[in-house]
């Protein structure tokens, strides 16, 4: 069972809608924007459960409120309705107007319907234009709430109607304990993880699913060989799994920033060994500042195109290349 009372990390979001709930001033649509991993669907959910269900643990059947609320968490109750884009697929006209007629039907046992949204940025034009009639005219008794981590995708016509729940990525020390309670992670590995994923649990956790614990140190010794070797002792990358190299890119990403606060003389995790050493294992190190951030800026850009339409077997060639200059 989650309750708002429960989100952890997210105490702007979580108090306006607190505010929002007491005040019973509660919007007709919402966005729930930010970085994806962050707690945004879960909010969701102990948003719908406080809203849908306000007498929870004050009416004469309590029990029932709790597995009314359980079923709100399980996206399993029948007075919610969850939209989510198959893989690399669109949110087409036909799935926003069975939106439409679920939002128009009488609730259940709740007090009202609910659509959400998920990754609301892959919705057509068509299917945009759609939801918009929805958003101008709401049916009585209804919400829809959007989530988000690419807004400006969205047409700023459906924006300017949903009033916006914005979402951070969690501090490190928060992602860390999160990531340990819902993992095998020792502290260490939920550490790096944290710094890693930028404060994203989500993915964190995803990536411990996919073996990031056994290859994490495979980016340290290929970033070691480029900058001391050139990119022809690469020809291509180690692995053309899309998820693998969107790991693997913000990981040479993470180390690249670390390399310019060890030139800084701040020593931080993501760069494992002796940077500095005889050796000069870590070349890197020894580069112009603004040539890191070139490369930075250059993984960033490859990183964008892979999650778009790039085949992962040319980013897999082109990722040496761009490590390397």
């Amino acid at each position: 069972m989650l309750l708002l009372k429960d989100i952890k990390g997210q105490s702007n979001s979580v108090r306006y809608l607190e505010n929002s709930l007491s005040s019973g001033r509660i919007s007709a649509s919402y966005l729930f924007s930010g970085p994806s991993g962050v707690g945004r669907a879960l909010t969701v959910k102990a948003f719908l459960s406080e809203l849908l269900f306000p007498g929870y643990g004050k009416g004469e059947d309590p029990l029932r409120d709790i597995h009314e609320i359980e079923k709100i968490s399980k996206k399993e109750h029948p007075d919610v309705k969850w939209l989510m884009p198959e893989k690399n697929k669109n949110i087409g006209i036909s799935e926003i107007r069975e939106a439409k007629d679920f939002l128009y039907m009488k609730p259940f046992s709740s007090t009202s319907n609910a659509v959400v949204i998920e990754d609301a940025h892959m919705m057509t034009q068509e299917a945009a234009n759609a939801l918009l009639k929805v958003l101008e005219e709401p049916p009585k008794n209804s919400l829809l709430v959007l989530i988000s981590d690419k807004k400006e995708l969205i047409p700023a016509t459906v924006l300017s109607r949903c009033s916006e729940v914005r979402f951070s990525g969690l501090s490190e020390e928060n992602a860390k304990k999160v990531i340990m309670e819902n993992s095998d992670a020792d502290e260490k590995t939920a550490g790096f993880l944290a710094r890693f994923s930028q404060g994203s649990v989500g993915r964190a956790l995803e990536s411990l699913k996919t073996g990031f614990q056994e290859r994490q140190t495979a980016p340290n010794e290929i970033l070691k060989n480029l900058t001391c070797r050139g990119r022809d002792v690469f020809m291509t990358w180690y692995s053309e799994d899309k998820g693998i190299l969107i790991d693997d890119i913000d990981s040479v990403i993470g180390m690249l920033r670390d390399a310019v606060f060890i030139k800084e003389g701040i020593s931080l995790p993501m760069l494992q060994g002796d940077p500095l050493g005889e050796k000069a294992s870590w070349q890197i190190c020894k580069k112009p500042t603004g040539e890191i951030y070139r490369t930075m800026a250059r993984l960033v850009e490859l990183k964008s195109a892979l999650m778009g339409n790039v085949n992962p077997k040319v980013t897999a060639q082109a990722l040496p290349v761009m490590i390397s200059g």
